[in-house]
């Protein structure tokens, strides 16, 4: 349950921007500053979250369409957190995140913002627990590396959980970051 904050740069090159505003790749002309959220794992550190150009566009994107009251998963670096202190019609935040380090970790850099409330606790139990109603619900579960693997949580997570979510949530718009909108 090792994490650390890692303060890194992205060089100049051509970088994924994953197909967000419609772009492939972004480009960095002069090194820019990256912060990764890094998770241990044996003896190396593993990226959980970035807060370079795409997750950031990522996040404004979603909070931007975000309304009443949110539910999202997955802390992270706290960024669309920040994206959401601007958005007006925000009602109240539930964030659930399941490492307590990472909450430790990120506190400090989260913005104040209406009725925040963040638990730590398994997203699936946190759903067997409490049941509130949300009007935006953001699902940041997993991390991916490869098409396979995003192809096996996309069909045995992904959508199981969509489903169940729907469900519960049924005039709620359900996001699930780097995957789909079910909304």
């Amino acid at each position: 349950d090792g994490f650390r904050i890692h303060r890194g740069r992205y060089n100049r090159g051509l970088y994924q921007f994953y197909g967000i505003d419609n772009y492939v790749f972004f480009e960095v002309n002069k090194p820019i500053p990256i912060t990764h959220l890094q998770q241990k794992r044996g003896k190396k550190w593993h990226d959980w979250m970035l807060d370079d150009p795409p997750h950031w566009r990522a996040m404004e994107i979603y909070a931007k369409h975000s309304k009443g009251r949110v539910l999202t998963t997955g802390l992270g670096l706290g960024l669309y957190l920040q994206a959401l202190k601007s958005n007006k019609d925000i009602e109240s935040v539930t964030v659930v995140e399941l490492n307590r380090s990472v909450i430790e970790l990120i506190d400090p850099l989260i913005p104040i913002l209406p009725s925040l409330t963040i638990f730590h606790q398994d997203f699936y139990d946190f759903l067997n627990e409490y049941h509130e109603s949300y009007d935006t619900v953001l699902i940041d579960l997993w991390v991916t590396h490869g098409s396979k693997e995003k192809m096996e949580i996309f069909y045995h997570k992904v959508l199981p959980l969509g489903g169940a979510l729907r469900l519960r949530y049924p005039k709620a718009s359900i996001t699930f970051h780097g995957f789909y909108s079910a909304s």
